[in-house]
């Protein structure tokens, strides 16, 4: 620690605390930090894909939690037991019963609400697999910044079973593996069933699904989740640093959904406010289903044509939008209407311009 004019600053080495001593004022004249932000990923893949190796690097090196199912019923078992919801999960186990969906989606939630999981993040392990938990984690707003497939071939996997069998820690433990062909068989055959929903489901509704090749280096495919997992932190930053100071910000990569989107709309409509202002032109957006053009400014959203547009907007957003803007957007009656082949024929017996 050094003091300088009455304040004590913390230095992270003793090259740090030589540089900030010579100049003190170089570093104290910098822009106040990004708020902190946690890791929200999760990765799935099929067996042996190398997921729980990635998933606990992740609590090694950034200090996450790794979340999975059976970890977060176990520790509401031990740390409330007395709760009305490991209860409920008792009364299933002791019938040697599955805990449905609904009680481990609840345990889940329990687990991100710990002090950890708040301050550094989580990393869910192999979860969601069913249409169901996705359905049951979106009604909770359980959505992960990014989802990331593992894509790994049937040889690899085989392969990395063999090497797991012939580990020769596992033989001194005389720990029983769950792995011969038949059963990996059976189990990439339940997960490619149900993982064809779960895929799409993310690329479309939130695309937010990244695709990694697990057979490179194990280095190579660290080296590219982390910078995906920074990626996606320095994004949510941007977006909160532009809206606590009332500028204009993107949405692009934050999970918002289309219909989400359409929610929150301005009196614009899928117009672009920029086009209508200096080319005085009704630039309809509304084929275009990304979220790569559209902005977020006062609590609405604003959805552009281009990337040109995009950037002028950005720099000034109070000139395109009433009172400042030079045009308004014609009353709804007056705007032009989209019409399918077989309303223009019954519409217009004559042809159309």
């Amino acid at each position: 620690p050094v003091i300088h004019r009455s304040y004590v600053y913390y230095l992270s080495s003793k090259e740090a605390k030589q540089q900030f001593l010579c100049d003190p004022l170089k570093y104290l004249k910098q822009k106040s930090p990004y708020t902190n932000v946690p890791f929200r990923l999760c990765i799935l893949g099929p067996p042996k894909s190398g997921k729980t190796t990635l998933a606990n690097r992740f609590v090694k090196e950034h200090g996450c939690v790794r979340l999975s199912v059976g970890e977060a019923i176990r520790a509401i078992l031990k740390n409330q037991p007395n709760t009305e919801l490991a209860e409920q999960i008792n009364s299933y186990l002791i019938k040697g019963k599955t805990v449905p969906d609904e009680l481990a989606i609840q345990c889940i939630e329990v687990s991100i609400l710990d002090v950890k999981c708040q301050l550094h993040g989580y990393v869910l392990d192999n979860y969601p697999v069913t249409k169901q938990q996705v359905a049951l984690m979106n009604s909770r707003g359980l959505i992960p910044v990014k989802v990331i497939e593992l894509k790994c071939d049937v040889k690899e996997i085989m392969h990395r079973c063999i090497k797991d069998r012939a580990n020769a820690d596992r033989i001194k433990q005389n720990l029983i593996l769950n792995d011969s062909p038949e059963i990996i068989g059976y189990k990439l055959r339940e997960w490619k069933n149900e993982f064809t929903f779960i895929k799409e489901w993310y690329m479309n509704e939130h695309k937010n699904l990244v695709q990694l090749d697990a057979n490179q280096s194990k280095w190579l495919l660290w080296e590219q989740i982390k910078d995906i997992g920074f990626e996606s932190i320095r994004t949510i930053q941007i977006y909160l640093d532009h809206i606590n100071n009332h500028r204009a910000a993107r949405i692009a990569n934050l999970c918002v959904t289309f219909n989400e989107m359409l929610n929150r709309l301005s009196d614009f409509g899928q117009y672009c406010p920029v086009s209508l202002a200096l080319y005085e032109e009704l630039a309809d957006c509304s084929e275009n289903k990304s979220m790569d053009f559209v902005v977020e400014y006062q609590g609405f959203y604003y959805k552009m044509f281009s990337e040109k547009e995009l950037k002028l907007f950005l720099e000034t957003p109070e000139q395109f939008i009433p009172p400042n803007s030079p045009r308004k957007l014609p009353p709804p009656h007056l705007l032009p209407k989209k019409r399918t082949a077989a309303e223009v024929k019954e519409l217009f017996p004559k042809p159309v311009e």
